[in-house]
């Protein structure tokens, strides 16, 4: 459908040709040019009043109205005469939403917090997704084209739903998925002595120190041009630092009873072997998932153990900057990677964070940043590109030591500076406070508990590494997000159901589809009932343009008038529908008479 400037603009052309100057012309566009903002405006308010609610009802419900405004004729005096008119035009394009309000299963509170997951969503980037929320306790059957897929059926927290999302992905297919779990409780870490308890993706993460480790870490002063020793207690603890890294480095590793860690500006190096600095993530992941990562590159993988290396470097070495550098496969629309590959990097840097024990430090030396898809060599899914960076500044290297029965007494006289670590207790008792509930077990118990899954606390708890556990909280929703860049039609069922045939009224398990196309909005608003209510999350497009007359006289001149006009009848008729306001006829009809 042509817009009021194309057409003003195929009206300009016609101008020319008879001779008149561009300057004229000009001026009939900005009128059409004016039209369009004032048109815009309007729809700004539309778009205002159907978000803000007074009293549970938005103010479109109560009656408010934009006002329209718009030129009610245009003069452009010239040497010649010319009329033209343009019909009256209207197109209005919405994302629309369906949601289940009369369901006991999700209260008012659970559809608030929806709204604030949809828009953190990158399904934002497709214009038909699904998202499917349940809370962790259940379970159920989503049949995604005639391929079943179980979410939840394993108990747990952290692999239960990075399990499911892997189930509901399929890389061959484009058929993506994320998950957002609602995490607006609040953790209070009760517990001291060096124990972090935080949450990461809605999920509460108890991250527990080296128990008892002795620590050291030795700051490499950048020149190797003579041996050296380095002292690292008064009782002959030493090795030689040669003239490389990697030689000073094997001198390290071989001291008795002492396990030590290389790192330079790429990469650990340990007893079985280098660990590039690099961590790589699922299709369309921004999860930190070691085991993944591991399948990826074998045991070349960093893993979380390194990155809370990388936290003791930052908290204890200061002048110590890095930087992360996300990065996607080729799959996917530039603007979709682009922001993946942000996240990817952000991941990094707040599994970092988390894992500093100092109130005080300053997350600016963390520098994160996404380069998209612009180290990919095609646009198929491709694991080898799907991964995020770390990078600290050359000349930094370091040599990281830690014994259960060696005493590091550090001497420091030399230029290469060694900072001691203190070692840790962990407390018996492991409290932490989440919303308004506290919870309180033992560290003794933690293992006997993960056996299960179980916390009669109301939390399934899930070890994921020697130091590292993951709760999740029986009563949390987790959303999932379905969708597809290439505007695949999904086909999707819940427990052997399509969305219509769902009982809105008992289902555990809420289901969204949204749909940008004006198809779609036009299909829901003739199927609304009274279980439904659609939220017009933005217009895509809307313009007018109202019939009026140029008459060009040769002075050059040009005078316009905007009046104030009633709502189109389109607009009218389609607000009317959705929200059941019936409609006003009498100047219409008074009007026809």
């Amino acid at each position: 459908m042509a817009s009021p400037t194309n057409k003003i603009e195929q009206t300009a052309t016609i101008l020319k040709n008879v001779d008149v100057s561009e300057m004229f012309a000009s001026l009939a566009i900005g009128i059409a040019e004016a039209q369009e903002k004032l048109d815009d405006n309007s729809i700004k308010q539309l778009v205002k009043l159907a978000e803000k609610e007074v009293a549970g009802k938005s103010l479109l419900e109560l009656g408010f109205q934009p006002a329209f405004y718009a030129f009610e004729y245009a003069d452009i005096s010239a040497a010649i005469n010319l009329k033209f008119a343009t019909k009256e035009e209207f197109e209005i394009d919405f994302n629309v939403e369906g949601e289940y309000t009369k369901n006991t299963n999700f209260d008012r509170e659970f559809f608030k917090n929806q709204q604030k997951s949809s828009s953190k969503s990158l399904s934002k980037h497709a214009s038909k997704s699904f998202q499917k929320s349940l809370k962790a306790k259940h379970s159920a059957s989503f049949q995604i084209d005639n391929q079943e897929r179980n979410v939840h059926k394993e108990k747990g927290s952290f692999n239960m739903i990075e399990r499911a999302k892997e189930d509901i992905s399929n890389t061959k297919e484009g058929i993506r998925c994320e998950s957002y779990v609602d995490s607006e409780k609040k953790v209070e870490n009760l517990t001291s002595q060096g124990v972090k308890i935080y949450t990461e993706n809605g999920l509460i993460v108890i991250s527990l120190p080296k128990e008892t480790a002795k620590q050291a870490i030795v700051k490499m002063k950048n020149d190797y041009a003579t041996d050296v020793d380095i002292a690292l207690n008064n009782s002959s603890l030493k090795f030689t630092k040669k003239t490389d890294f990697d030689t000073s480095y094997a001198n390290a590793k071989g001291l008795a009873d002492i396990d030590a860690i290389g790192i330079t500006s790429d990469k650990m190096t340990d007893s079985s072997g280098t660990v590039e600095m690099t961590y790589y993530f699922k299709f369309a992941g921004d999860t930190l998932d070691d085991d993944y990562c591991q399948g990826v590159k074998g045991a070349t993988c960093l893993q979380k153990e390194h990155l809370k290396i990388l936290a003791l470097l930052l908290k204890h070495i200061p002048g110590l900057n890095i930087t992360i550098t996300g990065h996607t496969d080729g799959s996917g629309s530039d603007s979709y990677n682009q922001e993946l590959s942000e996240r990817r990097s952000q991941a990094i840097k707040n599994f970092i964070v988390n894992n500093i024990d100092d109130t005080n430090f300053d997350k600016s030396r963390i520098s994160t940043e996404g380069k998209g898809e612009s180290e990919a060599t095609d646009e198929q899914p491709n694991p080898l590109f799907r991964k995020a960076t770390i990078r600290l500044p050359a000349g930094f290297d370091f040599i990281y030591l830690e014994s259960g029965t060696v005493d590091f007494d550090p001497d420091n006289s030399g230029d290469d500076q060694i900072y001691l670590i203190n070692p840790v207790t962990i407390p018996s008792n492991i409290t932490f406070r989440y919303g308004s509930q506290e919870a309180n077990f033992t560290h003794s118990s933690l293992t006997s508990i993960t056996d299960s899954f179980q916390l009669n606390q109301g939390f399934y708890i899930e070890k994921h590494s020697e130091d590292l556990y993951y709760m999740l909280d029986k009563e949390a929703y987790v959303n999932y997000f379905i969708f597809s860049l290439e505007d695949k039609n999904l086909d999707i069922l819940v427990n052997g159901q399509r969305q219509k045939e769902i009982d809105k009224e008992n289902t555990y398990v809420y289901t969204k589809e949204v749909d940008k196309s004006k198809d779609r909005l036009k299909q829901l608003t003739r199927n609304s009932d009274g279980d439904k209510t659609f939220a017009m999350s933005g217009a895509l497009d809307v313009r007018y343009a109202r019939q009026f007359s140029m008459s060009l006289d040769g002075n050059a001149s040009i005078q316009a008038r905007i009046v104030s006009l009633p709502m189109p009848t389109g607009l009218e008729l389609h607000i009317a529908s959705v929200y059941g306001i019936p409609i006003d006829n009498s100047d219409t009809e008074e009007n026809a008479d």
